[in-house]
Order: structure tokens, then C-alpha cells, then sequence
């Protein structure tokens, strides 16, 4: 249970991000050359200069950006979706994919054509539930598990 509700709360964290087009706050260091900007951090108040340094993997929620770099090849990326990220805890990966064009039965139905091909096997418990809306399907190989929880607008893929 506590891990679909660490899942949705990664949706919905993930769905309210802002824009990444909104510019830090800035304030102009008087002992800077004309034109020269340095960022003020929000958590402590320091200026900090930002001028040489490359912005950093990870939001402030601590979720990186793109496909982890140990994504496993025997899951296929859903078509035409966009990676928003991964988020690494305990022994479990979860990456979210933001999908537009496909509605969550032909996603599911994707997902268990793919899977069974790679060897997969759909694990019936009380935790793999499916309608129109989305839901959540899980699989077994050997030791490897993989859960796909998806919604109108999202796929989450956690795996181990």
C-alpha cells in the first residue's frame, strides 16, 4: 500500500512541476562586472555566483532528469512519451514517462504484449488492478520484478 501511494505522490509531484522556463531570482552584486549576475538561494539566503556552474541532475525534489543510466533493455520506453525522470529508493528504480497520445488500455496492452515476449509473467495479486482509467499491473522474472502503474496522462515504471 505504501508504495502506490509513493508512486502517485511521484505522479502528482512530477505533474506540478513548474515550467522549466521560469528564471532563478537574481540580484546584482555591486563588486560584479556590469552584466555579471549572481543567484541568491532560497533555502539561506546566500549569494552564491552560478556564472561557471553547470545546473545540477537533480530537482529539489531529488528526482533526476532523463532515463537512468541502469534502465533495463528488456522494458520497452512507451512510443511517443517523454521521460520526466527517475527517482532511485530502497532497491527500487522508479521512472516516469509522460504520455499524451495512447489511453491507459492500449498502454496496458502494450506493456503485456512487450513483457511476456521478454519473458515476463503478469503476477495476479490485490496490488495489480486495471480499469479504462489506469491502474497497475505487475511481473515477475526470476528475481526481477517490474511494476507499470498507469494513468490518462502518465506511465510509472518501477523495477528492481
Amino acid at each position: 500500500m505504501k508504495k502506490i501511494i509513493y508512486i502517485f505522490l511521484f505522479i502528482a509531484f512530477i505533474s506540478g512541476c513548474g515550467s522549466k522556463d521560469e528564471k532563478p531570482k537574481t540580484l546584482k552584486d555591486s563588486t560584479t562586472a556590469p552584466g555579471n549576475v549572481k543567484d541568491i538561494s532560497k533555502s539561506d539566503n546566500k549569494v552564491t555566483d552560478t556564472s561557471s556552474k553547470k545546473s545540477a541532475s537533480k530537482n529539489e525534489l531529488g528526482i533526476n532528469e532523463g532515463l537512468p543510466p541502469n534502465f533495463p533493455k528488456e522494458i520497452p520506453q512507451p512510443d511517443n512519451a517523454k521521460c520526466m525522470g527517475y527517482l532511485i529508493s530502497n532497491n527500487e528504480t522508479h521512472v516516469t514517462f509522460e504520455i499524451k497520445d495512447k489511453k491507459p488500455t492500449e498502454i496496458a496492452d502494450f506493456y503485456k504484449k512487450a513483457l511476456m515476449v521478454n519473458g515476463y509473467e503478469i503476477i495476479e495479486s490485490e496490488g495489480s488492478t486495471f480499469s479504462d482509467k489506469g491502474g497497475m499491473i505487475n511481473w515477475k522474472k526470476g528475481n526481477k520484478t517490474v511494476e507499470v502503474t498507469i494513468s490518462s496522462n502518465s506511465v510509472v515504471i518501477s523495477y528492481n
